[in-house]
């Protein structure tokens, strides 16, 4: 069983005029408990949505009947929906900004994951050889996706290029909190062409697993995670922190011409040792 979870999280605002990225983290009671919920929010359009989305969706799932019944898939499915109608309560037509969400649920030896947008979640895990690999544990949504494009036409939605068209813009994601332009009722379609609605993973813990990454796209844009996780590995095992790791990437991401918001948690399991 993990003993416990050392993390490091760190944000850079980039080249950008604002920070629009947000983050929660859960895990006080962890050695109590068991359970650690770790969330990342990246604001589009403004920044009022992640910013809403962080302070209320973790909440949301550790308080919702579902999550306290041990049916944590749903409880996080449920908690999205939840959130995105709180924020169509707060914004009432005033605001076309919405965010991403990538939550991380660490619960009963699994890792669960619910996702919307680009902003993602890496597990590590060592092979055989000793060699750390990565398994992508999110989804980004984008229109080249053939799932996501099937919905899009099936929902009458306007894409060019790698885009979804509102009116008068557009937005390179087809799943996020917030965006309410694409969704009914204001696109007048049959359905969302920005669902709220999450991609699921789930994933059984063991000793192979030692670390992850949660992060918004301001990382990822500039490694994948089967090029961060062996990077990682070995910062970790030259005797790095996770908090100067994270420190460490998103200072120097931060400085490069054109870097986004950037949000890196990087979360490193301690496992108890089996009983002989």
């Amino acid at each position: 069983m993990i003993k416990a979870i050392h993390k490091g999280v760190s944000r850079a605002q980039g080249a950008r005029p604002y920070q629009e990225d947000q983050y929660a983290l859960a895990d006080e009671a962890f050695a109590k408990s068991g359970f650690a919920l770790y969330s990342v929010f990246d604001g589009h359009g403004g920044g009022e949505a992640s910013r809403h989305a962080s302070l209320n969706l973790p909440k949301l799932i550790v308080n919702s009947e579902l999550f306290k019944k041990g049916d944590y898939v749903a409880a996080i499915k449920e908690s999205f929906a939840q959130e995105d109608h709180l924020l169509a309560d707060l914004f009432k037509g005033e605001s076309r900004g919405g965010s991403t969400a990538t939550v991380v649920l660490i619960a009963q030896g699994k890792m669960i994951v619910g996702n919307v947008g680009d902003s993602n979640a890496a597990l590590a895990v060592r092979d055989a050889d000793g060699k750390q690999q990565a398994i992508s544990m999110s989804k980004e949504h984008k229109v080249d996706d053939e799932c996501e494009a099937a919905r899009l036409k099936d929902a009458d939605a306007v894409v060019k290029k790698d885009r979804v068209i509102g009116p008068g813009h557009a937005i390179n994601m087809t799943r996020a909190l917030g965006d309410f332009d694409f969704k009914l009722p204001e696109n007048g379609a049959p359905a969302d062409w920005i669902s709220p609605v999450p991609t699921m993973n789930e994933f059984k813990l063991t000793p192979a697993n030692e670390f992850a990454i949660v992060a918004s796209d301001g990382l990822w844009n500039h490694f994948s995670d089967s090029q961060l996780i062996p990077m990682i590995d070995e910062m970790l095992k030259t005797g790095d922190s996770p908090q100067s790791i994270c420190d460490n990437f998103t200072t120097k991401l931060g400085q490069t011409p054109g870097s986004d918001n950037i949000t890196f948690m990087l979360l490193q399991f301690e496992w108890a040792e089996e009983k002989q």
